[in-house]
């Protein structure tokens, strides 16, 4: 009997043991949920933006998580209901951006406010921008006021609408645009997919193809925050306007790739003339 009573006790005390065991394996693995690197989408890439005016190159460094964290010099902060990307300024109009918030309501962006100078009548003014962005199912609307931090005068208003199919390609952009002086103009901008372009990339190029207003647009659409825009097909055809509506061009959109990887991307106009061109080189961290 008491060989009995001992086999019992031995038996009871391995199945505790395993008890505890599993359930310090089932502890250790839930703490390290969510914790694991992703080598594979890890890359550094760099990007030259070259054109007849400008030449510039941007390393664009990537986390853990596979999130754009620096473009450039330009830092990008996460925070549970907040990013935020540090100063840049735009090639073309001038306006430094000292810094962009992004503030984030279930996981979307809902609204952002930027701070900078902006040149108005060839002065150069303080401004302070607030952005509203709302997506329906297959329109994202961005609605943007600046004004005057001195006097908060407003100095430019725009209205624009990002139009997608129903495989969430880009087709239509409208923007309408509202300047100091009460002026208006207005851009509509047209994107084919007839080759079905289709890449492999943790880099959104569609960020460098639309109308943006702004680099806190630009990089709404680069971060790609919402994860509702597919960056994984671009157009081969663009019409589209520059310059609040000033001017407006065809052109085709070219790409090669190296691995499923877009390597260069050029937009050539109808008279055969560049209008822009992106070299991309990847390598990992």
């Amino acid at each position: 009997e008491n060989n009995f009573d001992n086999d019992v006790t031995v038996i009871k005390t391995k199945y505790m043991i395993n008890r505890i065991l599993s359930i310090l394996l089932i502890t250790i693995t839930l703490s390290c949920y969510g914790c694991v690197e992703y080598p594979d989408d890890n890359w550094l890439v760099e990007v030259r933006d070259l054109n007849s005016v400008n030449e510039m190159s941007w390393d664009l460094e990537y986390d853990y998580k596979g999130r754009l964290s620096k473009y450039g010099t330009t830092p990008i902060l996460y925070e549970d209901n907040r990013i935020v990307v540090g100063g840049i300024t735009t090639i073309d109009s001038g306006e430094q951006y000292l810094k962009t918030e992004y503030w984030l309501e279930n996981g979307c962006v809902y609204k952002s406010v930027s701070y900078g100078l902006m040149p108005i009548d060839s002065v150069m003014k303080e401004f302070v921008k607030e952005v509203s962005y709302h997506e329906s199912q297959d329109t994202v609307f961005i609605n943007s006021v600046y004004r005057n931090m001195l006097n908060d005068h407003v100095l430019r208003i725009t209205s624009v609408q990002y139009i997608y199919d129903k495989e969430r390609k880009l087709v239509e952009v409208m923007s309408r645009y509202l300047n100091h002086r009460g002026e208006e103009s207005a851009c509509h901008s047209y994107f084919e997919y007839s080759k079905n372009i289709r890449y492999d990339s943790n880099l959104n190029l569609h960020a460098y193809l639309i109308d943006r207003d702004g680099p806190d647009v630009f990089f709404y659409f680069l971060l790609d925050i919402n994860d509702k825009k597919d960056k994984k097909q671009l157009p081969d055809y663009i019409r589209h306007c520059v310059n609040q509506g000033k001017a407006t061009y065809e052109a085709d959109a070219t790409y090669l790739f190296e691995q499923e990887h877009p390597i260069m991307m050029e937009i050539i106009s109808d008279h055969l003339e560049l209008k822009g061109r992106l070299e991309l080189n990847y390598y990992h961290n």
